[in-house]
């Protein structure tokens, strides 16, 4: 995304945002370039709906400014790094069960249970606490996070 809104040279909106002025009180030059500004906001808000899915574009789309839109997407996408690490522990033992290793798969849930950060501990303590580790699958531990 940095990629495309770099390339129509909207990025610096994005990361920096830009100050809605009174146009009242301010010169010629200037006004032209609040306006420029303006317009770049809005390309650059355009080009980040036209870059998400359906569901991500209804969170973002009472955005007014493409930097409100851009801090929305980021804290959408906060648990997603988290999501991938359980994705590759999850592969990791789908191989080694597949190369013939004898796996547990209560201590890979509960490895993955810890290695999980602090934003998830009420989530694994619901999931400690309401169901049993020991009949559900990997598969439905991710699900339940």
């Amino acid at each position: 995304m940095k990629a495309l809104l770099g390339a129509q040279d909207v990025w610096d909106i994005v990361e920096n945002d830009f100050e809605e002025q009174d146009e009242a009180s301010l010169s010629q030059g200037v006004k032209e370039t609040l306006k420029e500004s303006r317009k770049r906001d809005k390309k650059a808000l355009f080009l980040i709906y036209q870059s998400v899915d359906e569901d991500t574009f209804e969170k973002i789309s009472n955005a007014t400014t493409a930097k409100e839109a851009w801090d929305k997407l980021q804290t959408c996408n906060k648990g997603v790094e988290q999501v991938k690490k359980i994705r590759l522990q999850t592969l990791r033992v789908n191989q080694l069960k597949r190369n013939g290793e004898d796996v547990d798969e209560v201590k890979v849930m509960e490895k993955i249970l810890r290695t999980l950060n602090p934003s998830f501990d009420f989530i694994v303590t619901n999931i400690e606490e309401n169901k049993d580790l020991k009949t559900m699958t990997i598969e439905q531990l991710m699900g339940s996070l």
